[in-house]
């Protein structure tokens, strides 16, 4: 067995690509560390909770915006068979298709930035913020779509470049935000960091050969609207549950309570994207050129006897050192995490292998299982966080956490032996 396991170590093409895009994985997981630990010790609980629902907000938006094409972009652009003139044609179209929509969603959020300003925060105080982030939704949700096409076309390097040099920039405008201007500098630093490396995407595109013009065509839409719905509802389900939980902690406990939630949640998201960075990049297109069902299960069964121990590792290295880790990562502020945290990384072991088996609904185009189980997961997630959170009180939240991702990849087991089972 052990034999087997570290064949298997040595074989996988996804711990190959992993540690190839290694640098932006670590580039991206330091400064997000750094970043939540300048607002704790800046900010406080409150401080964190309060970006917190900017961010989730604002990843809403750019989701939408973003018309749920860039799975299909990958896929199709990943081809093999299709000649750099139907690529071209791909690129043209999802331009044109991003464009527009993320004007109009950009648009209509400038024009009720008071009504969103006070859903999210109670106050008018950061209506402002609000209206400007438009040019963040419009230039980040185009940046996301320079990303997919690169993706598409394999092309590792400069993919992992862009990435750094988006989160750098971004981490750079931040400290000098937050240190001018405190809470409402931590707000607006979210706004702009995609600009630079937008720019610098499409410079790149026309270096591989691709040139971007606004043209429409109508079957390469439909092509890719069949990625939109699940795309969208992924894309939406999450920053959304997230933004409900959040204003739920708040109403039944107080901001500093969710700020502590958040402390967790940013602890979880910062060492969980270790793990699935890599994995649009590699199971998406891999996915997508898979035919076979033999292929398929073979390609999932070395996947999860990869991430299983190393979830396992991880995990349990996180918790054992819980305290050490939210002091360096947070503050003293944030001590009440380490008596919840414990269910959210169980939690996110599960979470992990839910992405997995998602994106192989995605590559397959399983659009109502697909849809099926995401809304599924939030439903999961709301109902238990209603009913726990005012019971337990802040542990509910995780509590909640563990109980939706356990049950979703029991789901998800479900449908994937119903598609892929031996026949």
């Amino acid at each position: 067995m052990l034999l087997t396991m570290i064949n298997i170590f040595k074989k996988s093409a996804f711990l190959s690509i992993s540690l190839k895009n290694s640098s932006q994985v670590l580039v991206r997981v330091f400064i997000g560390i750094i970043n939540i630990k300048l607002i704790a010790l800046l900010l406080g609980p409150t401080g964190l909770a309060l970006v917190s629902q900017l961010q989730n907000f604002l990843q809403l938006s750019v989701n939408l915006a973003g018309a749920g094409i860039n799975s299909g972009v990958v896929k199709h652009v990943s081809k093999l068979d299709k000649s750099s003139n139907h690529k071209q044609a791909i690129i043209n179209t999802s331009f044109t298709i991003v464009i527009v929509v993320s004007v109009v969603v950009s648009g209509i959020i400038a024009f009720f930035n008071d009504f969103v300003s006070i859903y999210l925060f109670d106050s008018r105080d950061y209506s402002k913020v609000i209206f400007f982030a438009a040019i963040y939704i419009i230039s980040t949700s185009l940046f996301n779509l320079v990303l997919s096409i690169i993706n598409g076309l394999q092309k590792l390097r400069i993919f992992v470049v862009l990435n750094i040099i988006y989160f750098t920039s971004g981490f750079l405008i931040f400290i000098i935000s937050i240190y001018f201007l405190g809470l409402n500098g931590a707000l607006w630093a979210v706004l702009f960091q995609s600009i630079i490396a937008f720019s610098l995407g499409i410079l790149k595109l026309r270096q591989l050969g691709f040139k971007v013009k606004l043209f429409f065509y109508r079957q390469i839409a439909v092509k890719l609207s069949k990625f939109s719905l699940m795309a969208l509802i992924s894309g939406l389900i999450t920053p959304f549950v997230v933004i409900i939980i959040r204003k739920l902690i708040i109403q039944e406990l107080s901001v500093h309570e969710a700020g502590i939630w958040d402390g967790v949640l940013k602890i979880s998201t910062s060492y969980i994207g270790i793990a699935t960075l890599p994995f649009s990049y590699y199971f998406l297109p891999t996915f997508s050129r898979l035919t076979d069902a033999q292929e398929i299960r073979d390609e999932v069964k070395r996947t999860i006897l990869i991430l299983v121990p190393l979830l396992l590792i991880v995990g349990f290295g996180i918790y054992a050192s819980r305290i050490l880790i939210i002091q360096l990562m947070l503050s003293r502020e944030f001590s009440e995490a380490s008596l919840i945290i414990n269910w959210q990384i169980m939690g996110d072991g599960f979470k992990v292998l839910c992405w997995l088996l998602g994106l192989l609904l995605i590559a397959k185009e399983k659009v109502l299982a697909f849809i099926a189980t995401e809304l599924l997961s939030g439903i999961i997630f709301i109902s238990t966080a209603y009913l726990l959170i005012p019971r337990l009180g802040i542990e509910g939240s995780t509590i909640a956490y563990f109980l939706e991702n356990t049950l979703s990849f029991s789901v998800l087991c479900g449908v994937f032996a119903y598609y892929w089972s031996k026949k």
